[in-house]
């Protein structure tokens, strides 16, 4: 009996692996803010080019 639960333990372990790794490699990482793109940089440069 405690070969098949290790034995069971060890499929549960790699599929848990392989699914994390498949998730690691499809998902795109969150975006991050492009502060280029603000309004407050537009009325910056705004006053600069005046």
């Amino acid at each position: 009996m405690a070969f098949l639960l290790s034995l069971f333990g060890a499929v549960a372990v790699q599929k848990n692996i392989r699914d994390l790794d498949y998730l690691r490699m499809h998902t795109q990482p969150p975006s991050v803010p492009h502060y280029s793109r603000t309004p407050f940089e537009n009325i910056e440069h705004g006053d600069e080019k005046n």
